[in-house]
C-alpha cells in the first residue's frame, strides 16, 4: 500500500500535478482508510484547493487515532488555509508535542505564527486608519499562505479575501488602479466576492468612471447570492445615482455664476445670457443648436431660482431634473395630505 501511494500519489503531489494525486488517491482510498492514504490525499486537496474536505477526512483520522503527528500536522494546514489561524496552531502544536523532530511541522509551526502576527497588525492597523501599514500587513499575510501551502495563494478563498483587504486599503491610499487590479483580480478568482465588487466600484468612481462602476454593480446585482443583500442594493442605486448625476446639464456653469451665487445674482446672469443666445438673434443654420440651449437656460433658472427652494437643494445634492420634478410632487403632496388631515380632524 505504501509503495502504491508513493508511486503515483506522492510523485503528483510533488510534482504539483494535485488534480491527479487527488484522482489516483481517492481510489485507494476507497480500497483502504489506512492514515498514510488520508493523510496523502488532505495533502493532495489541499495543493487542489480543497481544504475544507481535507478537514474533513482528517478529523476521522484524528478520532481513529489520536497519536498520529501527520494527521494533526496535515489538517492544521488545512485549517490556516481555510482561515481558522487559532486551531491551525493548535493543531501543529500538537503535532510537535507528538513529534518534535518534525522539521517540516516546525517550519510550519513558525509560517502559521508569522501569518497570525500579520494579520493582527494589518486588522488593528485598518481599524486605527494606518492604511500604508495595513496594506503591507495583509500583503505578508498572503505572502506566508503561500509559503506555507507551496503553491499560489490565491488558489484559497482566504487568500482572496485578504487580497480583497488590501485592495481596501489601497483604496484608502488613494491608489486606485492598483485598487482596481487587485480587486479584479478576486473577482476573477471568486465571482462571489462581494467585498472586491463594492471597493472596486468605490475606486471608479474616485477616478470619475462612473459608467463602468455601475457596470460592476449590475455583474454583482446578477448573482442571486448577493442580490438581495441591502448594502449591495443600496450601493447599486447610488452607482445608478452617480451616473444620472454625470449627466445632468451643469446649471451653474450654463449661467456663468458660482455655486454660492443668491437668486438674484441668478436672475440677473439669466438676463443676461438670455439676451445673448435668444434662438430668434442667431441664424437660422444656428437656432437649433441655441433653442437647446435657451431650453437648459430656463430649466437653469426654474430650478436654482424659483420655489421652492428644496429644488436647488435638491440639485446640488446631486439629482438630476427629472428626479427633482418627482420628489417636489411628492413633497407637495404629502403637504396636502397633511393639511387635509389636520382640517378633517378640526371639524
Amino acid at each position: 500500500l505504501r509503495w502504491h501511494v508513493k508511486r503515483q500519489g506522492v510523485s503528483h503531489c510533488r510534482s504539483k500535478e494535485f488534480e491527479a494525486a487527488v484522482a489516483y488517491l481517492a481510489k485507494l482510498q476507497q480500497m483502504s482508510d489506512a492514515p498514510i492514504v488520508q493523510c496523502w490525499l488532505a495533502r493532495a486537496l489541499i495543493g487542489d484547493g480543497q481544504c475544507d474536505r481535507a478537514v474533513r477526512i482528517l478529523l476521522g483520522t484524528i478520532k481513529a487515532d489520536q497519536s498520529n503527528a501527520e494527521a494533526y500536522k496535515v489538517r492544521g494546514l488545512a485549517l490556516c488555509l481555510s482561515g481558522d489561524v487559532d486551531q491551525s496552531q493548535k493543531h501543529i502544536k500538537e503535532a510537535l508535542r507528538l513529534d518534535p523532530d518534525d522539521g517540516e511541522a516546525l517550519r510550519w509551526f513558525r509560517l502559521v505564527k508569522a501569518l497570525d502576527k500579520h494579520l493582527a497588525i494589518g486588522t488593528e492597523a485598518a481599524k486605527n486608519r494606518d492604511f500604508e501599514t495595513a496594506e503591507e500587513s495583509y500583503a505578508a499575510t498572503i505572502g506566508c499562505l503561500g509559503d506555507l501551502s507551496g503553491v499560489h495563494a490565491l488558489k484559497y478563498s482566504w487568500a482572496v479575501d485578504m487580497l480583497a483587504e488590501c485592495a481596501k486599503a489601497k483604496l484608502r491610499l488613494k491608489k486606485f488602479a492598483d485598487c482596481i487590479e487587485d480587486c479584479s483580480t478576486c473577482i476573477s478568482l471568486r465571482e462571489d466576492c462581494k467585498s472586491a465588487y463594492l471597493t472596486k466600484t468605490s475606486a471608479l468612481q474616485a477616478q470619475g468612471k462612473v459608467e463602468e462602476a455601475l457596470e460592476v454593480m449590475e455583474a454583482l446585482m446578477r448573482l442571486e447570492i448577493h442580490s438581495q443583500d441591502s448594502v449591495v442594493r443600496h450601493t447599486y442605486e447610488k452607482a445608478q445615482f452617480e451616473v444620472r448625476k454625470a449627466k445632468r446639464p451643469n446649471y451653474y456653469e450654463i449661467l456663468g455664476v458660482p455655486r454660492i451665487s443668491s437668486v438674484m445674482e441668478i436672475k440677473q446672469a439669466y438676463k443676461q445670457v438670455a439676451m445673448r443666445c435668444h434662438p430668434d438673434k442667431v441664424p437660422e443654420e444656428e437656432r437649433a443648436a441655441a433653442e437647446e440651449k435657451f431650453k437648459q437656460l430656463q430649466e437653469a433658472l426654474d430650478i436654482l431660482a424659483t420655489e421652492p427652494v428644496m429644488k436647488r437643494q435638491l440639485y446640488d445634492e446631486g439629482y438630476d431634473r427629472e428626479a427633482i420634478v418627482e420628489r417636489v410632487q411628492r413633497a407637495e403632496q404629502a403637504a396636502q395630505e397633511s393639511d387635509w388631515q389636520r382640517r378633517h380632524r378640526h371639524h
